[in-house]
């Protein structure tokens, strides 16, 4: 029987950049090729097969062949733009190299989709391409002098007027995002799309609660930005300062601050006042801590987007209190509920006011043992994706 080979080619990610996704892919790719030829930045590889290792999946990496490649780093917003440029001509460079077997991108570059699609009714090369963020452009409203601007519009002109070849897929991580875009993309593009699962690493076992009555520890996992709701946040132990100067709740804010500037460090606990990175197991000391992870999302995003934070109170046993957003909900109906979601800031007060003085502890166990069920769900292993005729 032919060998199985599947091109992995990543031209955007270095150091540390999506390591937990992009390992967990890998580990997904695993399950249906016979060897993995992996293109990225030596740095991206690096803490790639490192995570690989230190989550007991040693087993895979030996079908796994690293092959280095020239990512630019980012360190600005027009640095970042070069970097798609770049980006994009490498894209268009691998899809001609490595035969004719799959090749998925690891980035969705706005600049090379338009070539790989035109150069493809010619090879005839299955290509499928993973989305992550960028789809959220088609929804929002990027100011004209910024470069998402510009993605947004060639992402927009793509989806809804450029006949997609019947080789090229795109990938997106969740099933909630594709329903979304057959409201965005032309109909003739609708079957382009393919919805998997967002694969993740969970952590090898539940942190031990600690809720008590009288007292709460809330918080904020991973970046927060005003796109993550740093605003929002500011609004809320407004109306939750008694409860905080009382001593009766904690309010944290784990992860780096991106693009605002720290307020209202009386009421919460930064664990970073910069832009800096916090250390992975500082990251999960303080997770730790935590009765309950708070996501404060606009309830109109999240809708071509997935989220990686929900990922990281699943893998420590946090129930969530969240703002209600189409991602959070297809989670709770793919394994049921871990946590509340709330249609407003002021439901979300009342009812951290009642969780306060009378902790459910019935329901605590039930948000427990259905993120069990979502660490099986969301294993890289059992995310799987045909991509051999």
């Amino acid at each position: 029987m032919k060998e199985k080979i599947l091109h992995i080619v990543d031209t955007y990610s270095t150091c540390s950049y999506h390591e937990f996704f992009n390992a967990g892919f890998l580990v997904s790719c695993c399950q249906v090729a016979d060897k993995v030829i992996y293109h990225a930045a030596q740095s991206s590889q690096k803490c790639v097969m490192s995570l690989l290792e230190k989550k007991g999946y040693k087993g895979f990496v030996p079908n796994i062949e690293c092959r280095s490649l020239c990512v630019v780093h980012k360190e600005s917003t027009w640095r970042s733009l070069l970097r798609t440029f770049v980006s994009a001509f490498l894209n268009v460079y691998y899809l001609f190299v490595g035969g004719k077997g799959p090749v998925i991108f690891m980035h969705n570059d706005a600049f090379s989709i338009y070539w790989l699609n035109l150069f493809n009714f010619f090879l005839r090369r299955p290509i499928w391409i993973v989305c992550h963020g960028e789809l959220e452009l088609l929804i929002s409203s990027p100011r004209w002098c910024k470069p998402s601007f510009l993605y947004k519009h060639l992402f927009h002109f793509f989806f809804k007027h450029i006949n997609i070849g019947q080789k090229m897929h795109f990938i997106v991580l969740g099933h909630s995002i594709a329903s979304n875009l057959k409201h965005i993309v032309s109909e003739k593009n609708e079957k382009r799309f393919v919805a998997v699962e967002h694969p993740y690493f969970f952590e090898a076992g539940f942190t031990t609660k600690h809720v008590i009555q009288g007292q709460m520890f809330l918080g904020t996992v991973g970046v927060l930005n005003e796109f993550k709701g740093f605003y929002r946040l500011q609004n809320l132990v407004e109306l939750l300062r008694e409860k905080i100067e009382e001593g009766r709740l904690s309010v944290s804010v784990i992860g780096r601050l991106e693009n605002v500037i720290p307020v209202h460090q009386d009421l919460i606990q930064y664990s970073t006042l910069g832009n800096s990175l916090l250390p992975r197991e500082k990251f999960s000391q303080l997770i730790c801590g935590l009765d309950y992870v708070l996501f404060l999302y606009n309830t109109e995003s999240y809708k071509l987007i997935a989220s990686g934070a929900i990922f990281d109170a699943i893998s420590f046993g946090k129930p969530i209190i969240a703002l209600r957003n189409d991602y959070f909900v297809a989670v709770f109906e793919r394994c049921g509920e871990i946590g509340y979601l709330c249609s407003s800031l002021d439901e979300i007060f009342q009812l951290v006011v009642k969780l306060i003085d009378n902790p459910d502890m019935v329901t605590y166990d039930y948000f427990l043992m259905n993120m069990k069920k979502a660490r099986i769900m969301f294993a890289p292993e059992q995310v799987k994706i045909d991509l051999f005729e």
